[in-house]
């Protein structure tokens, strides 16, 4: 029950209009309508959720964004239910009977985030949140996008 956009390399072109390369940056004011059994997750934080008319579906509205590729945006839909860790707003998205199946990413991450910037010396600095989406059967093993990485 999980629906995964895929934009690489130009696939943004085939859900809203725009120049779909590499090298043009803008910013985007994403929204989603979808029932509201399921969760919608994006790039970047939920701005709010709003009810539309029948009770059945609702608009999520995403924080706009900064310059960013098209390539590089991120959209799930699905039954997924979140645990998020407070150490850089990390949160990891999974279908609700598959939640002990992430609790050791959950509890590992900060401590790789913290190693690593320790040996490179530099800092995570990312957008306000980074969500991972773990999505069975999913057709890659991982998809990099920015502030909202899936992985199969």
């Amino acid at each position: 029950n999980t629906l995964a956009a895929a934009f690489e390399p130009r696939g943004a072109r085939t859900v809203f209009p725009c120049w779909d390369e590499p090298g043009l940056k803008a910013e985007f004011l994403i929204s989603i309508q979808h029932n509201a059994q399921y969760k919608a997750v994006s790039n970047m934080p939920v701005q709010q959720v709003l009810p539309i008319g029948d009770d059945v579906n609702v608009l999520t509205i995403f924080e706009k964004s900064p310059p960013m590729s098209t390539y590089q945006w991120s959209i799930v839909v699905g039954t997924l239910e979140g645990i998020t860790n407070e150490y850089k707003n990390m949160t990891y998205w999974v279908q609700p009977d598959r939640l002990d199946d992430i609790k050791f990413t959950v509890d590992l991450s900060p401590s790789i985030v913290a190693v690593i910037e320790d040996y490179t010396g530099i800092p995570y600095v990312a957008l306000p949140k980074l969500d991972s989406v773990f999505i069975y059967g999913y057709p890659a093993a991982a998809m990099e996008n920015w502030g909202a990485i899936t992985y199969s």
